[in-house]
């Protein structure tokens, strides 16, 4: 139960980000502030009821998440002084998308707590009903959260497609189930990834800049079988 919760608490939370200042980007910039930033989060998990609440501690704009700090981290010690039912483990993992605003999202003091021996931000806490954990992969999760994705001209981005036309937008990777993973073999990932049946992914390169809000205060994610993370394109998919 304790994996599988971990599991899903993390799915749900790729990714509840908040506290970023609004940074439009411009067609004259071939990279945002954000594209390629490398990031890391934990995860404190306590239970309510038959829910598992967690809240969600990002190293962005506090450090890169060293990996030979990353990997010293002891979450069993991390969940005792946290007095946390478990804490978990998300990345690390990079944008693919170029800037952000989430300025109307509350968070915690910058770079307020070390958790492991890396400064982190709390972002947000996140609900997970304990019905939901055991098949997190490919199954969309609502999160409550105000935010604005840009994606700058000309731009490769990567779709996923579900068996009912649903489409989702990547934007963020992961290295925690495969560590080879890099930016130069995303378009190919169809090769990598297990699709379920009806769904396929397919690469774009978007002819203008393209804006990606959550719709009414919510937005709809799905994570593939490797944990990359993608967001539901409610305008509309991109082919």
């Amino acid at each position: 139960m304790r994996l599988f919760a971990a599991t899903s608490i993390l799915i749900i939370a790729i990714l509840v980000f908040s506290g970023c200042k609004k940074d439009e980007p411009s067609p004259q910039q071939q990279d945002g502030p954000f594209f390629h930033l490398r990031y890391c989060e934990v995860l404190m998990a306590s239970q309510s009821g038959t829910d598992l609440v967690a809240d969600v501690y990002n190293t962005l704009g506090c450090n890169s998440c060293p990996q030979a700090v990353w990997d010293t981290m002891d979450y069993t010690a991390i969940a005792a002084e946290y007095n946390a039912f478990l804490a978990v483990e998300n990345g690390p993992r990079y944008w693919v998308l170029d800037s952000i605003d989430g300025s109307q999202n509350p968070s915690g003091e910058s770079c307020a707590d070390t958790i492991g021996g890396l400064a982190m931000t709390r972002l947000a806490t996140v609900t997970v009903a304990v019905e939901n954990v055991l098949n997190p992969y490919y199954i969309p999760s609502t999160v409550d959260r105000n935010t604005v994705y840009y994606f700058n001209k000309g731009r490769e981005v990567y779709q996923l497609r579900s068996a009912t036309d649903s489409c989702y937008i990547m934007q963020s990777y992961s290295l925690q189930n495969d560590s080879t993973l890099e930016l130069s073999v995303l378009p190919d990932l169809a090769q990598r990834i297990a699709l379920p049946t009806g769904w396929t992914f397919s690469t774009h390169t978007l002819e203008s800049s393209f804006v990606l809000p959550t719709e009414n205060g919510r937005a709809t994610l799905v994570t593939d079988d490797l944990r990359n993370a993608y967001q539901y394109l409610h305008t509309g998919c991109l082919d």
